[in-house]
């Protein structure tokens, strides 16, 4: 099969798609002859192996411009491929825009379509479908950019939600821009949805809840072994996520029948009510009392050798290269063999 590997894009977790598309591109191309395709680099975006690994040290993003995009995604280019596998993350790559482009060249592509995709980027949009499924998720409030300087909303947010917060942009992953408070005031508050700020337009603050980090896979409409991570200090951020050493993970995660099938069960319901496809991964808490509360729903999961969505895979007895291939073969619409 022809294949076009979508890596490194306009995000600030653009790093982390080089690791991943790294990983699936040794999966896939045993198999597929893969084009590796930087939609950052608009007409000139063919590169090769090499350029991955180069780029995955790389921090700059000096140049890139989103226009790139319209330049490389285009009809011509990609009605030369079977299938698009998009090892993207963050904004421009899993949250609707590449997706659009694709569906306008009508090419099939791995994971969801473009309005799952983008409602499950926007943690508000995200969180209120969660509820809406009656899935359990921290109480929360959007704040618009150009409000994170007035007082006394701020002042509103901590009587409703509390001094235990976490703060961060709607629309990042991979932890970027998030601050954990503790006994926080209006000064706190409003720091923190001034780093949240610099990632996006809208700031969610959310209710802190104390548990233990899981995370759910689900492939092809069916939840996978629950992982669950353990960080050696903190909280699991950026470095814990993606530095090897810093955090221990547990797979199965250990929890009773009836918790593990239900945590399973809320997973797919939350992968189901956002319209996901393909492949996803469902981040929760799970406090002492045994709630599991819903954080976010991942529609184009992490593939890197810390990630947790093959982690979940393997501990179900599939392969990285058999979950390649199966996320490829949702993705044309035939089964897996």
């Amino acid at each position: 099969m022809n294949i076009a590997l979508l890596a490194g894009g306009h995000s600030p977790e653009r790093p982390i798609s080089m690791v991943s598309s790294l990983a699936i591109y040794d999966a896939i191309s045993q198999k597929h002859s893969v084009t590796l395709i930087d939609p950052a680099l608009g007409q000139d975006c063919v590169v090769d192996r090499d350029y991955l690994v180069a780029q995955i040290e790389s921090t700059t993003m000096d140049g890139l411009e989103t226009s790139a995009l319209m330049k490389s995604i285009t009809p011509e280019r990609m009605k030369e491929f079977d299938c698009v596998f998009i090892g993207l993350h963050g904004v421009y790559g899993e949250d609707g825009y590449i997706q659009s482009l694709l569906d306008i060249a009508g090419v099939p592509y791995t994971g969801s379509s473009m309005l799952a995709s983008a409602s499950a980027m926007s943690k508000d949009a995200t969180k209120r479908l969660l509820t809406s499924a009656n899935v359990l998720t921290p109480l929360w409030f959007p704040i618009s950019k150009k409000k994170i300087d007035d007082h006394e909303l701020l002042h509103e947010v901590l009587a409703d939600l509390g001094r235990e917060l976490v703060v961060k942009p709607d629309n990042q992953g991979s932890s970027v821009g998030v601050s954990i408070l503790h006994n926080a005031d209006v000064h706190d508050l409003e720091a923190a949805c001034q780093t949240a700020a610099q990632f996006g337009d809208i700031v969610l603050v959310e209710q802190f809840v104390s548990g233990r980090e899981i995370a759910v896979g689900i492939l092809k409409d069916e939840a996978l072994s629950i992982v669950e991570i353990i960080p050696d200090d903190g909280w699991y951020d950026y470095e814990h996520k993606y530095t090897s050493g810093k955090t221990e993970y547990q797979c199965p995660a250990e929890f009773d029948e009836f918790l593990t099938e239900f945590i399973q069960g809320q997973a797919l319901t939350a992968h189901t009510v956002l319209k996901c496809d393909g492949y996803s991964r469902v981040d929760f808490l799970v406090d002492e009392d045994g709630r599991a509360w819903a954080l976010e729903v991942n529609p184009l999961p992490g593939m890197t050798p810390n990630s947790l969505m093959p982690k979940s895979a393997a501990a179900s007895g599939i392969s990285f290269e058999e979950l390649c291939e199966m996320v490829i073969a949702a993705a044309i619409g035939e089964e897996h063999e």
